[in-house]
C-alpha cells in the first residue's frame, strides 16, 4: 500500500456504509475524514459521483513508500527512478530534466507504480500524440485527459484524476496569465494525490521560481516581497516620473537555505549525469561571405531583417553541401517559417518532407521522416523543437538560428538522446560579421565547443544556478562585433 487519501463529505450514511466495506479504509477523527488507501481513491469518487454526492475536500496525507516493495522498470536509469520515488513521496513534485533525458517515463511511471487510473496531463497541442504513444509504454491502462494549456479553463471538476501533470510548466512561469490563473483555479479545487510539474528548461528568475512554487506549494515561500527580499540583493531606482527595483542576484549568505529548499521541491538531471549513454553530437559553424552589409542590431526587429538578407546565401551553400552528401538521414531547420518553404522549394527534387507550425499532421509527417533511409525533413524551429526524438537523423543543418539560445539547445537536445544509438552532425549556417553568428559562438560556446558535443550544467546545479538572461548573454556576444549598447534587444 502506497498511501492513504483522506476523505470530507457531507454526511451520508450511504456512503458511509460503502467505504466501511472497502479494505484498508478507517476513520481519521483528527481530520473529521475517511481515511482511503490512494490506490481506492478513484473508485471511491466514482462511488459519490453516481450517488450525487459532492465531495468537498480532499486533503492528501503523505504517501509512506515501502521502497524494498516497489517494483520500479528496469529500463530506467538510477537517477530517473530516484525522481520516481520522490514523486510518490512528495506528492506534488518538479522533475527538472534536460531533453532526452526520460522526465515524460518518469512521470507516467509514478503515476502506474502509484495506481493511478486517470490522469490530467496539460501540455502543448502539437505532442498529444507523443503523450499517448509514451503511456502506452509506461503505463498501459492509464485512462488520460490530454489538453493544451488553452483548455484549462474547461476543466471544472479537478476531482477526478488521481494524477495532474503539467509538461513543459515554462508555461506558467507567469503568475499574471489565464494559463497559470486557470491552473491554480484547478490545484485549488482538490488537492489531488499527485501533481507534477515536468521541464526540460531550468526557470532562471527569482519572479518565475516563486510563481511555480507558490503554485504547487501555496505559501511555502509566503508573500512575494518577502521571498525576494530574504532570498535576494535588491537594488532601489528612482527617477523624476517612476520608482523601480532590480534584483541583482541571490544574497550569498542565503545561496545553500535556498538550494536545499528548491532542491526538496524537485529531481533534477543534466545531460552531463548521462554522458556514457548518450549519443554525441558534432557541431561545426560554417561562416559565409555575403555580399549584404550587415548594420547594427539594437533590436528584434533587426535581427529579422539580418535573417531575411541572408536567407539566399545560407540556401545556396546549403545545396552545395547536400552535393557532398549521401548515405544521411537529413534534417534542415529555418528560424522562419517563409525560409522553411523557400528551402522546401529549392530541394523539391530530393522529395522533402515539410513541417512548419503545429500542424494536425506533423505526427504522421514526422513518422514517415524517421521510417525512410534516406529522408530530408524541413522544419521551422518552433514545429519541432518540443516533443519530437530527432535520433533517427545523422545529419542537421541549421540554417537560421533563434535570439534564443535555450530554444536552440532544446532542439539539439532532440538528438541527443538515452534513445540515441549514433554521432549526429550538426552544422550551423552563418553570415560573417552577422548577428546570427554572434549567436552560434555564444550558442557553442554555451554548449561545450571544446569537446564538440552538447555539455550544459550538472545535475548538481539547481534552478539557481541558471540565472543568467540568455539576452544579456546574446548581448555580451554581439560586442565582439559591434560597439552599440544593446540594451534594447
Amino acid at each position: 500500500m502506497l498511501g492513504f487519501v483522506d476523505i470530507k463529505t457531507p454526511y451520508n450514511p450511504t456512503f458511509i456504509e460503502h467505504v466501511k466495506t472497502l479494505p484498508g479504509t478507517s476513520w481519521n477523527p483528527a481530520r473529521k475524514a475517511w481515511r482511503v488507501p490512494v490506490e481506492l481513491y478513484q473508485s471511491v469518487v466514482s462511488y459519490g459521483k453516481s450517488k450525487n454526492l459532492r465531495i468537498d475536500a480532499v486533503v492528501t496525507s503523505n504517501v509512506k513508500i515501502l521502497e524494498e516493495n516497489l517494483s520500479l522498470p528496469e529500463e530506467l536509469f538510477p537517477l530517473q527512478q530516484k525522481a520516481v520515488l520522490a514523486i510518490l513521496r512528495n506528492c506534488r513534485h518538479f522533475v527538472i530534466f534536460e531533453t532526452g533525458l526520460g522526465k515524460t517515463a518518469v512521470a507516467l511511471t509514478a503515476a502506474r507504480v502509484a495506481k493511478c487510473s486517470h490522469a490530467l496531463i496539460v501540455t502543448q497541442r502539437a505532442i498529444k500524440a507523443h503523450w499517448q504513444n509514451e503511456i502506452s509504454l509506461w503505463a498501459p491502462g492509464l485512462l488520460a485527459d490530454i489538453v493544451n494549456y488553452e483548455r484549462l479553463k474547461e476543466i471544472d471538476n479537478p476531482i477526478i484524476y488521481d494524477i495532474i501533470i503539467f509538461d513543459e510548466i515554462h508555461n506558467l512561469k507567469s503568475y499574471t496569465t489565464d494559463r497559470y490563473k486557470n491552473a491554480k483555479r484547478i490545484l485549488s479545487m482538490s488537492n489531488n494525490p499527485f501533481v507534477v510539474g515536468l521541464s526540460a528548461t531550468p526557470i532562471d528568475k527569482p519572479e518565475e521560481i516563486y510563481s511555480l512554487v507558490d503554485l504547487f506549494f501555496p505559501n511555502r515561500f509566503g508573500y512575494w516581497s518577502k521571498f525576494r527580499n530574504y532570498f535576494f540583493d535588491v537594488e532601489h531606482h528612482r527617477d523624476e516620473e517612476k520608482e523601480w527595483m532590480k534584483i541583482k542576484g541571490v544574497k550569498p549568505q542565503r545561496a545553500d537555505e535556498l538550494r536545499d529548499r528548491l532542491a526538496s521541491m524537485c529531481s533534477y538531471a543534466a545531460h552531463t549525469d548521462f554522458e556514457n549513454h548518450l549519443n554525441p553530437l558534432e557541431v561545426e559553424i560554417i561562416k559565409l561571405k555575403t555580399s549584404v552589409h550587415f548594420s547594427n542590431v539594437t533590436s528584434i526587429n533587426d535581427w529579422m531583417r539580418h535573417l531575411k538578407l541572408s536567407s539566399p546565401d545560407k540556401i545556396s551553400r546549403l545545396k552545395e553541401e547536400l552535393k557532398l552528401i549521401s548515405d544521411s538521414k537529413i534534417v534542415i531547420i529555418s528560424y522562419t517559417i517563409e525560409t522553411a518553404e523557400e528551402i522546401a522549394r529549392e530541394l523539391s527534387h530530393l522529395n522533402p518532407i515539410l513541417i512548419t507550425g503545429e500542424k494536425a499532421d506533423r505526427e504522421t509527417l514526422l513518422h514517415n521522416a524517421q521510417s525512410a533511409e534516406d529522408a530530408v525533413l524541413i522544419a521551422s524551429l518552433k514545429s519541432i523543437s518540443t516533443g519530437i526524438d530527432l535520433t533517427s537523423f545523422t545529419l542537421c543543418f541549421i540554417v537560421e538560428l533563434s535570439y534564443s539560445l535555450s530554444q536552440t539547445t532544446q532542439l539539439l537536445g532532440r538528438f541527443k538522446r538515452l534513445s540515441g544509438k549514433h554521432s549526429v552532425k550538426i552544422k550551423i549556417l552563418t553570415a560573417e560579421k552577422s548577428v546570427d553568428e554572434a549567436i552560434a559562438l555564444s550558442l557553442k560556446k554555451k554548449i561545450g565547443s571544446q569537446k564538440d558535443v552538447l555539455n550544459t550544467n550538472s545535475s548538481q546545479q539547481t534552478l539557481l544556478d541558471a540565472m543568467e538572461d540568455d539576452l544579456n548573454e546574446l548581448r555580451d556576444a554581439l560586442k565582439e562585433f559591434y560597439d552599440e549598447d544593446f540594451s534594447g534587444l
